[in-house]
């Protein structure tokens, strides 16, 4: 079994032995990398076959104890009909270990990144209205909070054409409004936000997901 400092070379090598020539990418999405946020290793075929996956098993329960847990195995074409969102930040946001995305998939834009503001911030807006009217629930936010960070990355995007991939790059772009939400996301994660903020905080996560649905909804005709 390789040392921890050495497990994605022999995570590479293994699936490329059992899949015999048809890996073609092996990343890591965000945040298995340091200061990110997502999560997971994923493999891409360019071609899978019905019993890919169990065989796969084997692979991912050997490197258990040392590779990131989740991710997913799949080919180009499962990546290709990805929602523009989840496409947009699966593309900037994976750290490639075999293989290069730009070979293989077209580089998302302005368009994407806009759909993945949209599409986060709607998601956002129902989740944390749930939450302040129904649940009151501080780790739900906290959550909310978390799953704010890919919007912050995707709006930066469409300002700038640039992704960045950890909070201390978003930290020194970010200002305003968008830079509240940031800092608040670690206070919440930490526990160091006082319980009888939970209404201050939502109230504040709701009013910047409704202002980005508006500013990024297509016109009414």
């Amino acid at each position: 079994m390789p040392d921890k400092n050495s497990w994605s070379d022999a995570y590479c090598k293994e699936a490329a032995r059992l899949f015999a020539g048809r890996v073609c990418f092996i990343g890591l999405l965000a945040s298995c990398t340091p200061g990110s946020a997502h999560g997971g290793i994923c493999v891409l075929l360019h071609r899978l076959l019905p019993d890919d996956f169990k065989r796969y098993r084997g692979v991912a329960d050997s490197f258990a104890s040392l590779s990131p847990a989740c991710g997913f195995l799949g080919d180009v074409r499962m990546v290709r009909a990805l929602p523009p969102s989840d496409f947009f930040h699966f593309y900037y946001g994976t750290t490639p270990l075999l293989g290069r995305l730009e070979d293989l998939l077209p580089r998302p834009g302005a368009q994407e990144a806009r759909l993945a503001v949209l599409s986060g911030a709607g998601a956002l807006q129902r989740a944390c209205c749930r939450n302040f009217i129904y649940q009151r629930d501080m780790a739900e936010l906290r959550g909310q909070y978390k799953a704010a960070v890919p919007v912050l990355q995707a709006l930066h995007f469409t300002r700038t054409g640039s992704y960045l991939s950890t909070r201390a790059e978003l930290s020194g772009a970010l200002h305003g409004a968008d830079s509240l939400i940031l800092r608040n996301e670690p206070a919440l994660l930490s526990g160091a936000a006082p319980l009888d903020c939970f209404d201050l905080f939502c109230e504040t996560l709701l009013a910047w997901s409704q202002r980005l649905i508006s500013d990024f909804s297509p016109p009414t005709p």
